[in-house]
C-alpha cells in the first residue's frame, strides 16, 4: 500500500536549502541561549556542549553528516517534532523504498502479524506452564537429591581418604625399602617410586611364572604338591628375592625358599651351600624376616645308584656305552610318555564331565574339539608315504656310509696282504742259497741267466707290488 501526502510540498532542494538556513539559525539561537542560561553555573560535568544541550532537554544542533541524511533526519523529527525544522513529509517512505521492501518481505498484512502473536504467545505460555510443573517436581524430589548428593559427598570423601592413606603407606614402604626417609615432593622420590614399580612388576612376572609352572606340574605329576621355590645367589636373600616370596606367600601356604651359592668352596666346606628359609609375613613394610631352618637330606638307595650311574656315563664321554642314537631315542621315548599321560588326563577330565564328576570348562573343552579336528588334517596314506621316502634316504645313506667303511678295510687288508707276500718271497730268497753253490748264487742273484724264470717272475711282481704307491 502506498500513502501519497498531497498538502505537503516535494522534498526538492530550494526546501533543503531552507531547513538548513533554518537549522543553523536555531543552532546559534540554542547556543547562545545555553550560553546565556548558564554561564554563571561552573561546569564540572566535563561534557560537550551537544551533551550539556541534550541534557538540558533542549535540542542538539546539527553536527555530523549523519544527522543531515534522510535516516538521521527522521530521528530528529521523531524526538523534537516540529521544533526540529525538518519537513514531514520525509518520515514516508518513498515509492522505491516500498517496492523494496515489498520485495524484501517486511511488511505482513495485519491479520497475519496478529495469528503469529497468539501463536507465539500460546506456545511461551505452554513453555512457562511445563516449566513450572517441572519445578514443582524438582521441589517434591528435592529431599531425595539431597540426600543422594550428601552421600555422594560422603563418599568421595571415604575415596580420598582411602587414596590418601594408600598413599601414605606407599611413601612408607618406599622409604623403609631403601632404608631413609626422602620428602614425596623431591624429584628422586619419583625415581624411587618407578623403580619400586619396576621390581613389583618384575616379581609379580615371576609370580605368573610360577604359577603356571604349578599348574603344569599338577598336571603332569598330579601325586606332588608345590611347596616353595628355589634360587641361586650369594650368602643371604636380596629385597627382590623377599619381594618374590611375598608373592608365593599368597598362592602358596608358609612357602619354603631353598637358595644355592655356587660361588661357594666346595673343598673347603664339607656341607653342601644350600640354605633354606620360611616365613609367612613376608612384606618389606611387615618388618619380619624370614628364618633360616635346619635342614637334612634324605636319599634312598634307588637314588644313589641311579645318580651313581648318571655319573659314571658323564666320565665315560662321548665313548661310554649310550650312544646318541640311544640318547636321542630316549628323549623321544620320554616326550611320547608324558604326551601319554597328559592324553590320559584329557581323557579322565572328559569322562569325569560326562559322568557328572568334574563341572564342565568351556575353555578345555574348546581346545580338546580343536585338537580332534586336527587329527583329520593327518592323512595316514601321505604320512607313511613320506615316511617311507625319508625311511629309504635315511638308510641310502647309511648304507653309502658302511659301503665306504668296507672300501676302507678291503684296502687295508689289500695292502698288509701284499706286504706279507713281500716279505715271505725275501725269505725263500734268502734261504735259498744255502742249499746250491756259490756260483750258482751268484748268477741267480745278479739276474744273467734264465735258469729259473719261475723265481725271476715272481720276485719282479712281489718287487712291483711291494713300491706300489697304495703301499707305500
Amino acid at each position: 500500500m502506498i500513502i501519497r501526502l498531497s498538502g505537503f510540498p516535494s522534498c526538492s532542494v530550494a526546501v533543503t536549502q531552507r531547513i538548513r538556513t533554518f537549522s543553523t539559525r536555531a543552532e546559534n539561537e540554542l547556543r547562545t541561549e545555553a550560553k546565556d542560561e548558564h554561564h554563571h553555573i561552573l561546569d564540572i560535568s566535563g561534557l560537550k556542549a551537544r551533551h550539556r544541550v541534550i541534557a538540558a532537554g533542549g535540542m542538539p544542533p546539527l553536527e555530523f553528516n549523519w544527522e543531515r541524511q534522510r535516516k538521521g533526519q527522521r530521528e530528529r523529527f521523531g524526538i523534537y517534532g516540529l521544533k526540529s525544522g525538518i519537513d514531514p513529509s520525509i518520515c514516508w517512505p518513498t515509492v522505491e523504498e516500498i517496492e523494496e521492501e515489498q520485495a524484501v518481505g517486511l511488511y505482513r498484512e495485519y491479520e497475519t502479524c496478529i495469528r503469529e502473536m497468539k501463536v507465539l504467545k500460546q506456545s511461551r505460555q505452554a513453555e512457562e506452564v511445563a516449566r513450572i510443573e517441572e519445578l514443582e517436581n524438582n521441589l517434591k524430589n528435592y529431599p531425595d537429591k539431597l540426600a543422594k548428593y550428601e552421600m555422594t559427598l560422603v563418599k568421595a570423601e571415604k575415596e580420598r581418604d582411602a587414596k590418601e592413606i594408600a598413599l601414605e603407606n606407599r611413601i612408607r614402604e618406599i622409604q623403609e625399602y631403601f632404608g631413609y626417609w626422602i620428602d614425596p615432593n623431591d624429584q628422586r622420590f619419583e625415581v624411587m617410586l618407578r623403580q619400586k614399580e619396576e621390581e613389583e612388576k618384575k616379581a609379580a612376572k615371576m609370580a605368573r611364572r610360577a604359577e603356571l609352572q604349578k599348574k603344569t606340574i599338577a598336571d603332569v605329576f598330579p601325586e606332588l604338591d608345590v611347596v616353595g621355590w628355589y634360587c641361586t645367589g650369594g650368602d643371604g636373600l636380596e629385597q627382590s628375592e623377599i619381594l618374590l616370596q611375598s608373592l608365593f606367600a599368597a598362592a602358596i601356604d608358609s612357602p619354603l625358599i631353598v637358595k644355592l651359592d655356587p660361588t661357594a668352596d666346595s673343598q673347603s666346606r664339607r656341607n653342601v651351600p644350600v640354605k633354606v628359609y620360611c616365613g609367612r609375613e613376608t612384606l618389606v613394610s611387615t618388618g619380619h624376616s624370614l628364618v633360616e631352618l635346619d635342614w637334612t637330606l634324605v636319599s634312598e638307595q634307588s637314588e644313589r645308584i641311579g645318580i651313581d650311574h648318571i655319573t659314571r656315563l658323564s666320565q665315560a664321554g662321548d665313548d661310554g656305552a649310550v650312544s646318541s642314537e640311544g640318547k636321542q631315542m630316549r628323549a623321544v621315548g620320554s616326550a611320547i610318555g608324558m604326551l601319554l599321560d597328559r592324553m590320559e588326563i584329557i581323557c579322565k577330565y572328559l569322562k569325569g564331565v560326562e559322568e557328572g564328576k568334574f563341572l564342565a570348562n568351556d575353555e578345555i573343552i574348546r581346545e580338546t574339539n580343536k585338537l580332534c579336528q586336527r587329527i583329520p588334517l593327518l592323512k595316514p596314506a601321505e604320512f607313511d608315504k613320506r615316511f617311507n621316502m625319508q625311511e629309504r634316504d635315511a638308510r641310502a645313506a647309511m648304507l653309502l656310509a658302511k659301503m665306504t667303511e668296507t672300501c676302507g678295510t678291503l684296502s687295508s687288508l689289500q695292502a698288509k696282504t701284499n706286504v706279507l707276500g713281500t716279505v715271505t718271497a725275501w725269505r725263500s730268497f734268502v734261504t735259498f742259497p744255502t742249499q746250491q753253490p756259490k756260483k750258482k748264487i751268484s748268477q741267480r742273484s745278479t739276474g744273467s741267466g734264465n735258469s729259473n724264470p719261475v723265481l725271476s717272475t715272481d720276485l719282479s711282481v712281489n718287487n712291483d707290488i711291494a713300491h706300489s704307491p697304495e703301499v707305500d
